[in-house]
């Protein structure tokens, strides 16, 4: 058997075991997945336009396996979001990595902001579970990134959140990066 009737009376089946799915799934042609997992997402999209958030984690693998890169970002970033509005910090340091996994596969136009948002929201959550050094990484690498697409207050931004943990280790370095804060966003 490989389906069975999903519910007493029900027009839906389900796979008895989840190779039988796997199987059908890789028989069907790249481009055909592909355009059927975009179809899929746009369907979720419109079902439930008024609370994304309750599907985002499905919409963002459906728009990754479509090649529909931003669109993935952009649910990766609300199930992060959802993460941390439950305290789930260590749940959303994966998932932005995995965001910034794929920005690698889009074209430097369309990366720019949302490079500079992934970075500062994986530094806010690693500063958020103790995880210090990796924050100070992630806010360096934030900086890096603002001074390159010349992005004043993200670089701002970026110094303000590294003087604070650097304050307590290293009281000189922190006070360089607030005043180097002060002049950028006097300058």
């Amino acid at each position: 058997v490989l389906f069975r009737s999903v519910g007493a009376r029900s027009d839906r089946y389900a796979f008895v075991h989840a190779l039988y799915r796997e199987v059908f799934y890789q028989g069907i042609p790249p481009l055909r997945r592909s355009r059927l997992h975009k179809a899929n997402g746009e369907v979720l999209e419109t079902l439930f336009e008024d609370h994304l958030s309750d599907v985002a984690a499905e919409l963002a693998l459906h728009f990754e396996k479509a090649g529909e890169y931003g669109r993935a970002i952009k649910y990766l970033l609300i199930v992060a979001d959802k993460d941390g509005r439950r305290f789930a910090h260590d749940e959303a340091v994966p998932i932005l990595k995995h965001a910034l996994a794929l920005l690698e596969k889009m074209t430097e136009p369309e990366r720019a902001a949302t490079e500079l948002d992934i970075l500062e929201k994986l530094g806010t959550v690693y500063f958020a579970i103790g995880i210090f050094h990796a924050g100070i990484d992630t806010f360096e690498a934030l900086l890096e990134t603002a001074e390159k697409y010349q992005a004043l207050t993200v670089q701002v931004r970026a110094l303000l959140h590294l003087a604070s943990p650097l304050a307590y280790g290293n009281s000189q370095r922190g006070v360089l990066l607030v005043n180097r804060s002060e002049e950028r966003r006097v300058g």
